[in-house]
């Protein structure tokens, strides 16, 4: 039994072996002519089972709408603008379709015309308020623009206001250099071969010229001498000729002042052009005094349609205007302000109580030129036979106050106690 035992054992240790030798893959042979592992041998495959045709395929069911929500009532609908297609998708919606895409989004839009006679080139051209400066014609030298306006513009126009009526901060043009009038002249050429009228007058002294702002030119012009001549005009040529003050011709503005801020007049008779029409305190009526406004260079008048007594006529011009009785500093200025009258009206203009004679110690009460100072019997600005005090042979101080008469703009003496319109002046205020 024993021996029958010893014979099995080994048997089935071996039968258990080969099974679980079988169960693993087998590693590939080795090659030891190569070195390389031996290819495995070809495993037949099983054939492929054959394909079943496909299913019909059920049409999809329509899909039904979603069921609308109760809040999307509420929720705004976008507004998305109509893009063409041939615009780049990389341009926001919020740009304009006329700008191309490499224009940069703060660009300055240009409007297609001048906006407002204001000095800025609003449509980009490279001009400025081209067409809408009162018919005038503006261009830039140096950054400053100047305005060529053509005739007919009188002498006494340019000097009682034309440039700042026709357009807001501008005033007659004055060349504070040589360098200024050459380049202004050049500029003129293209644009105007006409003599224009500039800010020079001789009107104080005759033959002694002075700018607007009463500064000294350096040039000199023809007929100097002449009193009948006061205004000035640039000619196409560079020269400066004296013409008088009633011939048209063009005008030559510059600006001087800032444009604005423009509102309405503040009803107060202050001396200033607030609505930026060329025109100071128009339509106010200065203490009830019927007073109407004016201007002649750089003063404004009132001329007050009140009769009163010379000294109750300074009184009025001090309270309701800051102003004081006018004084007359030219023939320009007596002529402008003759136009302004419809009656004889009282002037800045007394006798001192230490008179010799009739025509002795007249002066005015403020003193702005020698015009008139001291007046002589005969020469102007007193009318024929004045002044002579009722024409008593010795001063008796019975006509020591001035007057301006409205048939000629000339002088007269009078009462100081009688009734008159009077003229009140005050510097104009910028």
């Amino acid at each position: 039994m024993s021996s029958l035992r010893a014979l099995l054992v080994p048997s089935l240790v071996a039968l258990a072996l080969g099974c679980a030798l079988e169960r693993r893959p087998l590693p590939p042979a080795f090659d030891e002519d190569t070195g390389l592992d031996a290819p495995e041998p070809d495993v037949p495959s099983e054939p492929d089972a054959p394909i079943e045709p496909d299913a019909p395929i059920e049409p999809d069911a329509p899909l039904e709408p979603d069921a609308p929500d109760a809040a999307s009532f509420d929720a705004p609908l976008l507004d998305v603008p109509d893009v063409p297609l041939d615009v780049p998708l990389d341009v926001p919606l919020d740009v304009p379709l006329d700008v191309p895409p490499d224009v940069p989004l703060d660009a300055p839009v240009c409007p297609a015309a001048e906006l407002a006679c204001d000095r800025i080139d609003e449509d980009c051209d490279g001009t400025i308020d081209d067409g809408v400066c009162g018919g005038c014609t503006a261009f830039t030298i140096a950054g400053r623009a100047y305005l060529s306006c053509p005739a007919p513009v009188t002498g006494t126009d340019a000097w009682t206001g034309h440039c700042r009526r026709r357009a807001p901060g501008y005033e007659l043009a004055v060349f504070e250099s040589a360098a200024e009038q050459d380049a202004v002249r050049a500029a003129l050429a293209s644009v105007s071969a006409a003599t224009h009228w500039v800010g020079a007058n001789d009107f104080d002294v005759n033959g002694r010229f002075v700018w607007f702002d009463r500064s000294l030119p350096s040039f000199t012009v023809g007929s100097a001498a002449d009193p009948t001549r006061g205004c000035v005009g640039l000619e196409s040529s560079g020269f400066f000729t004296e013409y008088p003050c009633d011939r048209s011709q063009a005008i030559l503005c510059e600006e001087r002042l800032a444009p604005g801020p423009c509102g309405t007049e503040a009803g107060t008779c202050n001396a200033r052009d607030e609505d930026c029409d060329g025109r100071v305190d128009e339509g106010i009526d200065c203490g009830g005094l019927g007073c109407a406004s004016a201007t002649f260079w750089d003063s404004v008048y009132w001329v007050c349609r009140a009769e009163r007594s010379a000294s109750a006529a300074r009184t009025a011009c001090t309270s309701a205007m800051g102003a004081e009785l006018a004084t007359l500093t030219s023939a320009a200025e007596a002529g402008t302000l003759t136009l302004q009258t419809v009656a004889d009206a009282w002037l800045g203009l007394a006798q001192g109580a230490s008179a010799a004679s009739p025509t002795s110690a007249w002066s005015w009460f403020v003193i702005t030129s020698t015009f008139g100072v001291p007046p002589v019997r005969g020469a102007y600005p007193w009318t024929s036979g004045e002044p002579n005090d009722f024409g008593t042979p010795m001063e008796d101080r019975e006509e020591d106050c001035g007057v301006l008469r409205d048939a000629d703009g000339r002088l007269n003496d009078a009462p100081c106690s009688a009734s008159y319109d009077f003229v009140c002046e005050r510097p104009w205020t910028d």
